[in-house]
């Protein structure tokens, strides 16, 4: 891909403001690698696949003949992280994959190798409480009974907390938690 292809094709792209910086969006780096590579290919691969994690990797290649690709993007997503990711993680990941591999191609770069899909997922993550682990819901289960706290505590020291059960604790909640049922 010629420089000046490259920067024709990106001051043209439409992109998306996300807190005050534009990114362009997966298929807006597509429409343009196909403009630009009419003979490209596209390949991506699944490097793993295990505890609803996967990864996803995606090859580049300016002419399908090409025995090395022009770049590569890799993506990882968790199954249930996001809306999106209940049903579709693979998918979304495979997505991520080529847009950072279009973008590392040079394809939507303006202001970012992050595709705009990619910051509202980071965006989403980072907002999102993480409940707590098995092992901490353990150590409350065991905190509790060294305590002598009754069922009826727990169940109230929830409420307050605006939970039903000790799984949907926050990181957060839990020093609260801990503060209530210890009075």
């Amino acid at each position: 891909m010629e420089y000046k292809k490259l920067e024709e094709i990106n001051n043209k792209l439409k992109s998306v403001d996300i807190k005050g910086k534009d990114y362009v969006e997966v298929n807006e780096r597509l429409k343009a690698f196909w403009n630009v590579c009419e003979e490209g290919k596209i390949k991506t691969k699944i490097l793993s696949l295990e505890n609803g994690i996967v990864v996803i990797q995606a090859e580049i290649y300016e002419n399908k003949l090409d025995p090395e690709p022009r770049a590569t993007g890799i993506a990882y997503e968790k199954e249930g992280s996001t809306f999106i990711n209940k049903t579709s993680y693979i998918e979304n990941c495979e997505t991520s994959a080529i847009g950072r591999a279009l973008g590392i191609a040079g394809i939507g770069i303006n202001t970012s190798v992050a595709s705009a899909e990619e910051v509202q997922n980071a965006i989403v993550q980072q907002e999102q409480p993480k409940t707590i682990n098995a092992t901490m819901i353990s150590g409350l289960r065991e905190m509790i009974t060294n305590l002598g706290v009754s069922d009826e505590e727990v169940i109230n020291a929830l409420k307050e907390l605006k939970c039903k059960k000790l799984a949907e604790l926050t990181y957060d909640k839990v020093e609260q938690f801990r503060k209530i049922i210890s009075k």
